[in-house]
């Protein structure tokens, strides 16, 4: 197999956004994603295996393991043909042959993997299992968060169905491009007005913030970080069905979600009084920002929290048009370079050491200060996996994010919309996870027949 070439022991830089989730984990039991692919035909485990080192060759940051520098750390990316590289990966990936797909002791296996600590200073940062049971076999691929977003992920999923089908996916630069470039453009006079335009954006939302309660959606408080599990939901109503009605109302599919997810949210919260704001965390993406060859892998999102006051909860058009503009004014916030004070402020945050970062991690926590009400994370329609000829063809894509709160993410196979909700087992029960899908699938119900006139 032709492995391409890179020149040993190559070094890459962490981001900003690395090093924050360098600290999340050392208190978080797993700071990974799980993608779970079940395939429409048996796939031999050569091929399977073939196809996953192939994928170290190509994304160089998967062969790559931790090492510290004079105040910080680095990844050290080993040569494609080292013979260590060829002992690690032995070590993460697995076969399973006897493990049936659908039974309990699968869900227990998949939590475990789920919780999984990536050690990324002995081993590489990926795990694989493939469970060659049965006709429709099952691979799992845990990779730490460290390493990529979704985004890059996904770009990983598509590479590896094309390597299936026959194809030979190009190699991708080992680099982590940075943002500041984009940020520090010429001319350098207009830099000082810039950032305080954007602090005056970041104090005006900080002020309308100020006395919001977030709403908490968790049955039971604790301050500590707890292992996750999942729930897969495949939504009752037709993709098809929703993007039209998305269209008839002049949002998108995010938006549609998103307020099914506030009203849901709302409906068990309206009679309470310990909160007035509910608040989804969701993320913006920053590829954007590089005119030319923007990175695939890596992580280039901004975090951002959509609010709603409690005076729209009980309308269900003023929380779609309220969605839409946060939404809209959070890309512009990105595309106007409006977002510099905040993240140079959280790039100084980082200079007091990572031990004081966990610490005031692990106190926020305690506190109480950690606040949101849920996460959303859109990957859009994947139907694209399934493009690159018929050898090997998905029916199910889970892709998964262990969190404090509720994490949903949202994808779309074959016209159906596919939801998968994360969640932290010390705050939710498993009944309490499915009465929520199910009181979500009833407001995106009627968010359906909502009458479109103004």
């Amino acid at each position: 197999m032709n492995r391409g070439k890179l020149k040993p022991q190559r070094y890459i830089k962490l981001s900003q956004t690395d090093l924050i989730f360098h600290s999340m984990a050392e208190v978080f039991p797993s700071i990974s994603m799980l993608v779970t692919l079940r395939f429409k035909t048996f796939q031999p485990e050569e091929d399977i295996r073939n196809a996953m080192r192939y994928m170290l060759t190509i994304y160089p940051k998967l062969r790559s393991i931790m090492v510290p520098t004079l105040f910080s750390y680095k990844l050290k990316v080993f040569d494609d043909t080292d013979r260590q590289l060829e002992t690690l990966f032995d070590q993460v990936f697995r076969v399973m042959r006897h493990l049936d797909p659908d039974s309990e002791d699968y869900l227990e296996m998949r939590r475990q993997i789920f919780n999984e600590p990536l050690g990324l200073t002995q081993g590489l940062p990926i795990r694989i299992r493939y469970l060659a049971y049965g006709d429709m076999p099952v691979l799992l691929i845990s990779i730490h968060h460290l390493i990529s977003d979704g985004i890059g992920f996904m770009h990983m999923i598509e590479s590896l169905m094309a390597y299936l089908n026959g194809k030979r996916p190009p190699l991708n630069p080992v680099d982590n491009r940075s943002i500041w470039p984009f940020l520090l453009k010429k001319p350098y006079y207009r830099l000082p007005l810039e950032l305080y335009k954007s602090f005056r954006k970041f104090r005006m939302i900080e002020k309308k913030l100020r006395d919001n309660r977030i709403v908490n959606i968790s049955s039971r408080q604790v301050n500590y970080f707890g292992t996750s599990n999942i729930k897969q939901h495949l939504s009752v109503h037709p993709l098809k069905t929703v993007l039209q009605k998305s269209k008839m109302l002049n949002v998108s599919l995010t938006t549609f979600i998103m307020t099914a997810l506030v009203c849901t949210i709302a409906k068990k919260y309206n009679q309470k009084e310990d909160g007035n704001t509910i608040s989804i965390l969701t993320a913006i993406g920053l590829r954007q920002l590089f005119e030319t060859n923007p990175p695939v892998f890596g992580n280039y999102v901004k975090a951002n929290l959509i609010n709603i006051d409690k005076n729209l909860w009980d309308n269900k058009k003023s929380i779609l048009k309220e969605i839409k503009y946060q939404l809209n004014d959070r890309i512009m916030e990105v595309k106007n370079k409006e977002f510099m004070y905040s993240w140079l402020r959280e790039r100084l945050g980082l200079l007091i050491g990572k031990k004081n970062i966990v610490r005031g991690i692990v106190n926020a926590k305690r506190e109480g200060k950690l606040e949101f009400s849920c996460q959303l994370s859109t990957g859009g329609n994947i139907d694209k996996i399934n493009s690159h000829g018929d050898k090997a063809q998905v029916i199910e894509l889970i892709d998964a994010v262990p969190h404090h709160k509720i994490f949903t993410t949202l994808t779309s196979l074959n016209g159906r919309i596919n939801m998968n909700f994360s969640y932290p087992e010390a705050d939710f029960t498993r009944k309490e996870i499915k009465d929520f899908i199910a009181s979500f699938d009833a407001e995106l119900g009627m968010l359906l027949e909502l009458d479109v006139s103004s």
